[in-house]
């Protein structure tokens, strides 16, 4: 009887000293370390990596921008108020309303992002860009044949009537658009102008042959930087 009693005792002692066993996992507890193979192991750490797993913005989740643009053709500056649309992430289209000192001028682009890149989070996401725009506008001599019609009466200036004009631009540049939703891009091209006007001239204001006076450019370097702000998400 004491052997037995004392065998139970011995038994007893050495289940409380003994490691409980582990419970079986139920659905929705993590692994241990132990139960992990190295790939899964590898996952867990990113799924634990915040950043890793972010979703990355999108330029057609804010849908429409508004917003002004500084376009310089021949010389010849342009300020001008721009609507957009982000029809794909990596394609918009837009119209734009403006004007120069030869007059007003409105132009479609089409905007297409053949790289994109970042965005995470509140990350600024960016794009390289490449756009293409039809511009009708008033067109004449540039800049500098401007400020010569500025002289006295008494200068002899053989000057290009100002004369309606279409033109195409083809520009590569960048964009940048933020999680505020403020967006900045900007590009440099080339202009060409569609067709020669019919062109006319002027001495002093009053009209004369154009002659050997040589018209305004076809060809001229073009480049632009506009920022908008999204109006709808």
């Amino acid at each position: 009887m004491r052997v037995r009693l004392g065998s139970w005792l011995l038994a007893f002692a050495a289940a409380l000293v003994r490691p409980a066993a582990a419970a079986d996992p139920r659905p929705g507890d993590g692994l241990s370390a132990e139960l992990l193979s190295p790939e899964a192991d590898r996952y867990e750490a990113l799924l634990r990596h915040q950043h890793s797993v972010e979703k990355r913005r999108q330029f057609d989740e804010q849908l429409v921008h508004l917003g002004l643009a500084y376009n310089l053709t021949n010389a010849m500056p342009m300020l001008g108020a721009y609507v957009e649309v982000n029809a794909l992430n990596r394609l918009a289209i837009g119209s734009e309303l403006g004007v120069t000192l030869w007059g007003f001028a409105g132009s479609a682009f089409l905007l297409g992002r053949p790289i994109v890149w970042s965005g995470r989070g509140r990350g600024a996401l960016h794009a390289f860009t490449l756009q293409a725009t039809y511009r009708y506008m008033q067109y004449g001599d540039g800049f500098d044949a401007f400020l010569g019609s500025l002289c006295h009466a008494d200068c002899e200036y053989v000057q290009h009537v100002t004369m309606p004009a279409h033109f195409a631009t083809f520009e590569a540049g960048f964009q940048h658009s933020f999680w505020s939703g403020w967006s900045l891009r900007y590009g440099v091209g080339v202009g060409v102008l569609l067709g020669q006007p019919n062109w006319r001239c002027t001495l002093n204001r009053v009209p004369t042959s154009c002659g050997d006076e040589k018209p305004p450019p076809s060809t001229s370097f073009s480049a632009s930087i506009m920022a908008s702000h999204a109006i709808v998400f």
